[in-house]
């Protein structure tokens, strides 16, 4: 296969920033919420948190919603919010520095499913690590969230977009992400598509790729 990548596209959560979805539940647990990845499971089938990852609800009316589903009331937006965002980890520095090193022989760019709550979250934490006024974005070529792009993976149209917008012909680009179903849909208008173990280093999972394409 012929080499003429020149786009790398990267994954947030899982990929460049560690996550523990574990430690949401726990969270939410300690508050008096019981059984949270049943009502988790209930609230994803009722698309509520694809609603709020496309920015169709607010923070407050995701709050209201996540009290009804709950049966907590009692609950303020903030123990929700605070509790929500007990999955982000956090940064890795060494991976911030590799898309630094890319950038110098790509054009790179950022592709995450995320909302308005924990794009607040890992901004701010950008901010407070790196003692920077820049944000997390600005490190990238371009970078599209779904709650502002008003789209999600994996549907099509989120490509699509991100293509349009960065000037990208998809048969140049690859596309790492650590969730598979997020794959195939990128695949099928051409982009070439890997798929990243969080166990691993991603440094390592694009160097392996890379030199597999080269032969």
């Amino acid at each position: 296969m012929k080499n003429n990548i020149n786009t790398v596209i990267f994954d947030f959560g899982g990929v460049l920033y560690d996550i523990d979805f574990q430690a949401a539940v726990t969270a939410f647990e300690q508050l008096g919420v019981e059984g949270f990845s049943a009502l988790y499971s209930k609230a994803v089938q009722s698309k509520l948190f694809e609603n709020f990852e496309c920015g169709h609800i607010s923070v407050s009316e995701f709050c209201n919603e996540i009290k009804n589903y709950f049966g907590q009331n009692r609950l303020t937006d903030e123990q929700i919010t605070g509790a929500w965002n007990q999955l982000l980890v956090g940064y890795k520095e060494s991976r911030l520095h590799f898309v630094e090193k890319l950038k110098s022989r790509y054009t790179v760019l950022l592709l995450s499913n995320t909302n308005q709550v924990h794009y607040d979250y890992f901004t701010r934490e950008f901010r407070e690590n790196f003692q920077t006024d820049l944000r997390l974005e600005d490190h990238f070529h371009h970078a599209f969230f779904s709650h502002q792009v008003k789209l999600r993976k994996p549907d099509t149209r989120f490509y699509e977009y991100t293509l349009s917008q960065a000037g990208v012909t998809p048969e140049t680009a690859i596309f790492i992400d650590d969730t598979p179903h997020n794959l195939p849909p990128a695949k099928t208008l051409g982009i070439r598509t890997v798929h990243h173990d969080s166990n691993n280093e991603i440094e390592d999972v694009f160097e392996e790729y890379m030199s597999n394409l080269a032969g």
